[in-house]
């Protein structure tokens, strides 16, 4: 089961509530609070890396431990697996141009 709306609601209260002691804590001892030096394209394209290996991942071969698969079974999860893999790749070369 995923989280409900009020779950979601608690955790991102709990976030903002931690954020918001980090900070005071900072404060209380003089360290400047700096705004985050990673720029939102680097972030993004490191989550599309990480993607590509999970899709790679998605590849039949990579499945054998949860048993006996049919060709057809196979042939379309390394399809998937390539389509996907070619997408985030396409996602990365255009975060970095």
């Amino acid at each position: 089961m995923d989280l409900t709306e009020e779950e979601k609601q608690q955790t991102l209260a709990g976030i903002a509530e931690i954020r918001r002691r980090m900070c005071e804590l900072l404060e209380s001892f003089d360290i400047p609070l700096e705004p985050p030096n990673i720029k939102a394209r680097r972030i993004l394209s490191t989550q599309f890396h990480f993607a590509c290996v999970n899709f790679e991942e998605l590849a039949a071969k990579y499945l054998r431990g949860y048993g006996p698969m049919s060709e057809e079974s196979k042939g379309k999860l390394n399809r998937a697996s390539a389509e996907l893999q070619k997408m985030a790749m396409a996602m990365i070369r255009a975060l970095e141009t």
